[in-house]
């Protein structure tokens, strides 16, 4: 590096002979945004080493400026800038002098004070709160002072000084703060919109939509100052920051409305490869703002950006070629925002005049981006809702033809029902005819049992007695009274037999008027164990010859609505069935108690039980373990439907050991406590 004597002799040697008069630039108190440049000489201090008290001594070389304009383009270059003024008014004034947002480093000396600001230095440092760099200059009446300007930009420096009357300075001001209050109240009234719209829709793209334009809002008044003038105007640091920071939100919530607006993940899923890393991109530049604010980070942010909106105007495209409604609106945004930026750039390098149209053009830009993207979203909500609207329709046609369909199916269906019904009734009147016969061939074969051994004591007994009557009749015609009486003896035994089996044939036939007592008609009041015990005594002989013994409880029970003959047919399917499961013979218990509204009678068995993966089904007509030994499979089914009839139940129990069925029945009115 040079040492800094020799550069300064340098510097001043380059810029030798004088700078030519530009005249002075007479204030009259009335001045709105005079353009100062036209006053000024100018000079580029490449060195950086010139003083403001180079440039007054005339030790610079300077040319005019020659229009109201100043543009250097790109350059880290210091510029010098030397303007003489005037108060031609009789009485002391203030003006001040607007130098835009656009410079890094604003220095401005009256010969008395200087005073310093720019973008990276605090809002409040030239001692005027404004957006601008604004610097207040006093001058009594007739004075004539020599404003220089050192000016220092990273960016491409391109402004138009002017001059102002502090009171029309105020107006000013006040318009501009109105034209920019339009701008910030435009983007925020549609992020409440579409906030509102996704509020009542709950379709994502309106909260991401919502998301963007306040993320974007955030983005351009952190550009023009606002946070920085109005929250932070003595801390330069994070104003500095807090561009990359902004920028970077913002680009990402664009990203991720954009890729929900063109509906990218769709259309194009191949992109979804690349929204991941950019974020990450963009995640990064906003944490390094943290660390350090270097010049690095923003021009990386705008790179970025620029990468951004080119991979986007490229998706849009893409999107446009395969019907996407919303990407020629999409593209459209793009364009005229882009439009306002490149005027922009273009007055910043010097490639077009500065005005103030060029100024505020890619704010304009930005308003319409933002309404040519609203018009997007209103052509896809169109779309989505006249493609609802043909699925409406065509659920309508489908649901009239399914209708029709269903119709038919109905109307076959009631057919096919009817005629199972009609089948169902033949089946219950044929399972009604089975039962009958079941019933009949039960009691047919306990009177079989329960008859014949008396009969045979009747039978024989007879024919001994008639041959006792017979050897009577020739004792007496013989006259042989030891004959007689012997005969006589032996006649009397045979009487006891014939009498014993005929009062055991009696006691059968009483057990069987109990049984069937009652048999149809009208319930009636039945002592429920008392039918068990008439069931008992009917089927005893057989009960004794397989070695089941039975036992019933002689505690007195409420009297039960039913009718006997049922119940005995319920008692003699659950003997017989106990009895068949125990073929070695066992025990069955019955028992009884009135619980609540019912009485119950329950009769177990010790036998081997039903198996547990039997037990869903014991109920179920032709449902049998025994059929090779002729069972039916209706024993069980026909006490249930019984029992149902009567207004109670029966059904299969847990038991340690056997089967245990339970039979609920109706107290009888009268009977009920």
């Amino acid at each position: 590096m040079r040492p800094a004597a020799p550069a300064l002799a340098l510097a001043l040697a380059a810029w030798a002979p004088a700078a030519r008069a530009c005249g002075e630039l007479d204030l009259r108190g009335d001045e709105a945004g005079t353009a100062l440049a036209p006053w000024c000489a100018i000079a580029r201090d490449p060195s950086g080493l010139v003083t403001e008290a180079d440039v007054r001594a005339g030790r610079a070389r300077m040319e005019p400026v020659g229009r109201e304009w100043v543009n250097e383009g790109f350059t880290r270059d210091v510029v010098w800038l030397r303007c003489p003024v005037r108060n031609a008014t009789a009485r002391a004034g203030a003006w001040l002098v607007d130098l835009g947002r656009e410079v890094d480093r604003v220095e401005v000396g009256d010969g008395r004070r200087t005073a310093r600001g720019g973008r990276t230095a605090p809002a409040g440092a030239t001692g005027v709160r404004a957006l601008s760099t604004v610097a207040r200059v006093e001058l009594g009446a007739g004075d004539v002072v020599t404003l220089v300007i050192r000016l220092q930009s990273a960016a491409p420096l391109g402004l138009r000084p002017r001059v102002w009357a502090e009171a029309r300075h105020a107006e000013h001001a006040l318009a501009e703060g109105l034209l920019l209050g339009f701008f910030y109240g435009a983007l925020a009234a549609a992020a409440a919109y579409n906030a509102a719209l996704f509020a009542s829709t709950r379709m994502r793209v309106y909260a991401l939509y919502a998301a963007y334009l306040t993320a974007l809002a955030l983005f351009m008044a952190v550009a023009d100052r606002f946070v920085a003038a109005w929250l932070t105007p003595g801390d330069a640091s994070w104003q500095a920051a807090s561009g990359v920071r902004f920028g970077a939100v913002t680009l990402v919530a664009a990203l991720a409305f954009s890729r929900e607006f063109l509906d990218t993940p769709r259309r194009l899923p191949r992109t979804e490869a690349l929204v991941r890393p950019a974020v990450g991109a963009f995640g990064v530049l906003f944490a390094s703002t943290f660390v350090s604010n270097a010049v690095a980070f923003k021009q990386a942010t705008v790179a970025l950006g620029a990468v951004a909106v080119v991979g986007l105007v490229a998706a849009a495209v893409a999107c446009q070629r395969r019907g996407g409604v919303e990407a020629p609106w999409f593209l459209a945004g793009m364009g005229t925002a882009a439009a306002g930026m490149l005027l922009r750039g273009a007055v910043q390098w010097g490639l077009v005049g500065y005005d103030a149209f060029a100024e505020n053009a890619w704010r304009a830009g930005l308003l319409v981006d933002v309404a040519f993207l609203s018009l997007g979203l209103a052509a896809r909500v169109r779309v989505l809702r006249e493609a609802h609207e043909r699925a409406r329709a065509e659920l309508l046609a489908q649901g009239v033809a399914v209708t029709a369909t269903l119709e038919a199916q109905v109307l076959d269906r009631t057919r096919a029902l009817e005629a199972a019904n009609r089948a169902l009734a033949e089946a219950q009147r044929v399972a009604a005819h089975q039962r009958r016969m079941a019933a009949l061939g039960q009691l047919a074969s306990a009177l079989a049992h329960e008859v014949a051994n008396p009969l045979n004591f009747s039978v024989g007994g007879a024919a001994e007695l008639a041959r006792r009557v017979t050897a009577l009749r020739g004792a007496i015609e013989r006259g042989d009274d030891d004959g007689a009486r012997a005969a006589l003896r032996g006649a009397e035994r045979a009487l006891e037999l014939v009498q014993g089996g005929n009062a055991r044939i009696r006691g059968v036939l009483d057990g069987l008027r109990t049984y069937t007592r009652g048999g149809g008609g009208e319930a009636e009041p039945v002592d429920v164990l008392a039918v068990a015990r008439a069931t008992v005594a009917l089927m005893d002989e057989r009960l004794r010859a397989q070695g089941v013994a039975v036992t019933i409880t002689d505690r007195e029970l409420p009297r039960v609505r039913g009718r006997q003959g049922e119940l005995g047919q319920v008692f003699m399917n659950l003997f017989l069935n106990a009895a068949q499961a125990m073929p070695g013979g066992g025990a069955v218990t019955v028992d009884g108690a009135a619980r609540g509204d019912r009485v119950e009678v329950t009769v177990a068995d010790d036998g081997p039980g039903v198996p547990r993966e039997r037990r869903s089904e014991v109920f179920e007509p032709y449902v049998t373990t025994r059929a090779a030994e002729g069972g039916t499979g209706l024993g069980l089914a026909v006490s249930h439907e019984i029992a149902r009839q009567l207004g109670g139940d029966l059904r299969l129990v847990e038991s340690e050991r056997g089967a245990t069925f339970v039979l609920s029945l109706l107290p009888w009115a009268d009977e009920t406590p």
